[in-house]
């Protein structure tokens, strides 16, 4: 049997599934919810395009440009012959299951992730309240250690003085390990019982999914290639490979930028389109050309 690290592939074996807005109305829409359903979560992307732009428009001054780079993928991958059942602009856990079933080798996936870290805009008003229920009578492991970090006399005022920096404070606690805050606030999100918005998750067009659930929209029998376009994607992808030899994906540990992996993305398709062959060794050429491309340059 041949590696999937070493089947050849063309342009047409390849699907693309996109989480993210591709006009303004959807992006303002997003940022929208995100302020109307803090709990959540959909919405993340675009509202985290408002952050640090003081009173610009986000439309103009992030939204704009960031649509405009990913609608330039879908023209490359209808330029690559991949089929239309295949460019998934509206990506859903259904849409991932689907284009597995239909027979796709790599599935592609451009969406953003949820980190481990709380921010106000994961709690509305009335979060706090009943996180202090959870916290009198819970009695999971978490929220356990939550009493005993809130009861620290080493624990700077500065950093717990708003709700969501006390529980931003407490996941940080368990230090620099990304894997470890992902295993606390993956807990901390079950045992808060719905009262803040999911962390450590997956934003596609139908809300925020965590990575087990994801994994599990995979039919068993899928063999191939995934390349995450995703920040952060490690916890993903250990999850969607499943230890398996016949599975492969593309991850990474840092943020991803579109303005970097959307060029990567439309240059192995166009390169795939005219010479078929393996998919990851091509995609990490293209990789490493842009990475030397913007050495240069800078």
């Amino acid at each position: 049997m041949v590696d999937v690290l070493d089947e050849v592939v063309r342009g047409e074996d390849v699907a693309i599934l996109i989480g993210l807005p591709l006009d303004e109305a959807a992006f303002r829409a997003d940022i929208e919810w995100r302020r109307r359903c803090p709990r959540d979560g959909r919405g993340d992307f675009a509202w985290q395009q408002t952050v640090g732009i003081g009173g610009a428009d986000p439309w103009a001054a992030r939204g704009r440009p960031l649509c405009a780079l990913v609608n330039g993928l879908i023209r490359t991958a209808i330029a690559a012959r991949l089929s239309d059942d295949r460019i998934v602009t509206d990506a859903s856990l259904d849409t991932l299951a689907r284009v597995a079933e239909g027979g796709a080798r790599i599935i592609v996936i451009l969406a953003h992730w949820r980190g481990a870290n709380v921010t106000s805009a994961d709690l509305d008003r009335r979060s706090w309240e009943e996180i202090a229920v959870a916290l009198r009578v819970g009695d999971g492991t978490v929220l356990q250690a939550l009493r005993r970090f809130l009861q620290r006399e080493d624990v700077d005022p500065a950093k717990v003085a708003a709700p969501a920096d006390t529980l931003d404070a407490f996941v940080e606690s368990f230090g620099a390990d990304a894997a470890a805050c992902a295993i606390v606030r993956d807990a901390l999100d079950a045992e808060l019982s719905g009262a803040i918005a999911p962390g450590n998750s997956i934003e596609f067009r139908d809300g925020v999914h965590k990575a087990p659930v994801v994994a599990a929209a995979l039919p068993d029998h899928w063999s191939g290639v995934i390349d995450l376009s995703v920040c952060h994607s490690m916890l993903l992808a250990t999850m969607m490979r499943a230890g398996r030899d016949d599975r492969r994906v593309i991850a990474n540990v840092k943020p991803k930028f579109l303005d970097r992996v959307v060029p990567e993305l439309r240059e192995t398709l166009l390169r795939l389109s005219h010479i078929p062959g393996a998919y990851v060794p091509l995609r990490s050429f293209v990789a490493r050309e842009y990475s030397s491309t913007i050495l240069e340059v800078h």
